[in-house]
């Protein structure tokens, strides 16, 4: 979490608070907690956006698409390689 809150420049308060009010994406082993900085970046990224597409800014509704198109095609990456495998193993 320390170094979830120097790469965002806030307080590792600040980022267990978006852990557990906003959902943030996050890891807990044991009593420990990990922030994966990519996952987390994209989660910013995209409540950002949501926030003033809501507002109907125009240039946020666009990078909320653009965030949207990535998320299926890495679902659909991970769908295949998942296939892949699966039928590689049979």
């Amino acid at each position: 979490m320390k170094e979830a809150a120097n790469h965002f420049r806030t307080s590792p308060s600040t980022i267990y608070s978006l852990m557990k009010d906003d959902g943030m994406p996050h890891l807990k082993i044991s009593s420990r907690y990990y922030v994966v900085l990519e996952e987390a970046e994209a989660y910013l990224w995209r409540e950002t956006a949501k926030t003033y597409a809501d507002e109907g800014n125009i240039y946020w509704q666009r990078i909320l698409q653009n965030l949207d198109w990535e998320e299926r095609e890495r679902k659909a990456a991970y769908e295949k390689a998942l296939k892949r495998l699966e039928d590689s193993t049979y």
